[in-house]
């Protein structure tokens, strides 16, 4: 696997932090070194008439000697490994029982005047060693060794002159020392937290990568190093939650950490490959790639015992010129927006942001500060389209159509505003209102006892919500309409799951007696193990196969399905019948029941209940 850049520039840094602190603690090493002789040789010379020359020439050489050894130890023993740390210790252990027998050694010969010259001297030396080895591991034998050798001289002072004053002076020192040996332990811990802290932060616990912070960064450092273009592209894993539903977590997490690695691989070590949440990853870089062998190519994850998963891909992609501003206004956002369109339109694809694709996204983000909106104030109205049957001609049943009225008069159709609200999270208030509309209208005293249906566009996602059922049959029971007189067409049948959630939902319903009908059947991803899975009782045929009636084997498979639906016991409902021709080959394929232009076209709810009630008038009241 090639190296993320993002650990690359996190371990730059760490680098980087150990070498000013290595070479601030060479620099006060030498320092300190350099003072302690020229103290030790400075007290030879300025003491040699007060002290014994023995005591004093031995206390020079013992400074000088130990400042040496410590010296030499920083240098030659880092304190990366345990045994050197373990040496560093004994080392200092030594040097605090030398340092702590200097003050009683010099007694003998001390006057009282050199007192305050040897306070100044400990305060210093002490202050600039604790200093000098700023690590956690070498600060607390480094203290031992400094508060063991002011004390020890605080107290052979205290001893032999019997001077309290002095003595609390000396002892105000040592706590001076205290103070700043445990204020280095603890700017040290600081320090290390907020890096490993800044390090975490930046890269995803599960997969390694990086974060969306790292990812910011990375792009910034694109523009620092003169890159022209920045490229994002986003990538996520096609029907994650399904694998999650069906498999686990464990699973999903697997997946995540595998679909993490291979996307790392396939790219250059330039480009920044970054976990976003979920199962969204983003990858950075200056250099072009073509991601189109990244989606071809199917994934497989470690096994689970016998499990075997392959996913595939979906991929949206842009390239914003260099720029800081333009890379943090728009950069994640459009290339978020191509996977949007990627995924709308099929899977399994790479989507490049195009001037067509922008103007497309803004005009949807300026809808989407509207639809809201009008959804509260009713903009969005119900209008519907007769469904037929072909024997008779007569209207067996009204779908239910969503249309955005806007106070000028204009009308915005469903395809642009309801991916809009689905999108918001607003998706089942709205089929709410529809499902009410709908029951209403089949409280009409002509409808209420006919076998008139209205069908209902309800999203996938709204068959999450469990109090459903209950909602529904207490509008139905509040206006006495029969339950199998409403049925809910589920679309976005690519997000039906294996949930346990969702077929209670959905069992909830038909046990009420509440119909379910699978929309578009014949495009995307609708299956015959979803219609057979599930517990529909209609299925609505799609254009696809009503428009493709000339084409080669497309009457055989007409047939196909109208035998199967029939077969399963489901009322099979032809959409988009706007020829003779069309009809003919449906009727010829064994279809009863359909709507279209060929029929009627959409109109206002109540434009078209006053004509299916008026005929229903007229088929009560007979010929005359």
């Amino acid at each position: 696997m090639s190296k993320n850049p993002l650990h690359s520039s996190f371990e730059g840094k760490t680098a980087s932090l150990t070498e000013v602190l290595s070479r601030h603690r060479e620099l006060l090493g030498l320092l300190v070194a350099f003072g302690d002789i020229v103290l030790a040789v400075g007290a030879v010379i300025g003491f040699w008439d007060h002290m014994d020359h023995r005591w004093l020439l031995t206390w020079g050489a013992l400074i000088i000697i130990t400042s040496v050894m410590w010296e030499i130890a920083a240098r030659k023993y880092p304190e990366s490994t345990s045994d050197n740390g373990k040496l560093r210790n004994q080392m200092a252990w030594i040097s605090t029982i030398i340092w702590g027998s200097l003050p009683w050694m010099m007694m003998g010969s001390l006057s009282n005047g050199a007192v305050a010259w040897m306070l100044v001297f400990v305060i210093v030396f002490a202050i600039a060693t604790d200093l000098l080895y700023v690590t956690s591991g070498d600060a607390p034998a480094i203290d031992y060794m400094v508060l063991a050798y002011t004390l020890s001289f605080v107290v052979a002072l205290a001893t032999e002159f019997q001077f309290l004053p002095m003595a609390a002076i000396l002892l105000a020192g040592a706590i001076i020392v205290a103070i700043a040996s445990a204020w280095t332990t603890v700017a040290v811990e600081l320090i290390e937290k907020r890096t490993e802290s800044e390090t975490l932060s930046k890269i995803d616990a599960l997969t390694g990568l990086s974060t969306r912070g790292g990812a910011i960064e990375a792009a910034r450092q694109l523009i620092s190093d003169g890159a022209e273009n920045i490229h994002c592209a986003f990538i996520d894993i096609d029907d994650f939650k399904h694998l999650n539903d069906n498999h686990g977590y464990d699973v999903g997490d697997s997946a995540l950490q595998s679909v993490g690695r291979f996307i790392r691989q396939e790219l250059p070590a330039d480009w920044t490959v970054s976990r976003f949440g979920g199962d969204e990853f983003v990858a950075v870089g200056s250099t072009l790639f073509d991601f189109d062998d990244l989606v071809e190519t199917v994934i497989h994850f470690g096994d689970h015992g016998d499990l075997t998963i392959s996913q595939s891909l979906s991929i949206g992609f842009t390239s914003v010129p260099a720029d800081l501003n333009t890379v943090e206004s728009e950069l994640f956002r459009e290339a978020s927006a191509a996977l949007r369109f990627a995924k709308r339109l099929g899977k399994r694809q790479v989507m490049v942001m195009t001037d067509e694709l922008r103007a497309l996204e803004d005009s949807k983000i300026a809808l989407g500060g509207r639809v809201g909106a009008a959804l509260e104030a009713g903009e969005i109205v119900p209008w519907a389209q007769k469904i037929i049957n072909f024997d008779t001609g007569e209207v067996v049943g009204i779908e239910l159509l969503a249309r955005w009225e806007q106070p000028d008069g204009t009308l915005i159709m469903p395809d642009t505003f309801i991916p809009v609200i689905e999108d918001q999270g607003r998706g089942p208030e709205l089929g709410l209102v529809m499902i009410t509309n709908a029951i209403e209208a089949l409280a009409h005293p002509q409808l209420r006892d006919q076998s008139t249906f209205v069908t209902v566009n309800v999203s996938a996602r709204h068959l999450y919500h469990r109090h459903l059922p209950t909602e529904i049959f207490g509008l139905l029971a509040h206006h006495n309409v029969t339950p199998r007189q409403i049925v809910l067409e589920i679309t976005g049948s690519q997000d039906l799951p294996s949930s346990p959630i969702w077929r209670e939902t959905a069992n909830h319903l038909r046990a009420l007696g509440i119909g379910l009908a699978m929309g578009d059947f014949g495009s995307g991803y609708s299956s015959m193990e979803q219609l057979l899975e599930f517990p529909f009782t209609h299925v609505k045929i799609d254009r696809v196969i009503t428009h493709a009636h000339e084409r080669p084997g497309a009457a055989d498979l007409a047939s196909a399905i109208a035998a199967m639906t029939s077969g399963s016991g489901m009322v099979t409902i032809v959409e988009c019948i706007d020829t003779d021709e069309q009809l003919t080959a449906m009727r010829q394929a064994g279809y009863q029941l359909g709507q279209g232009f060929l029929f009627h076209r959409p109109e206002p709810l109540a434009d078209v209940m006053a004509s299916v009630t008026s005929s229903a008038e007229t088929r009560t009241e007979g010929p005359n």
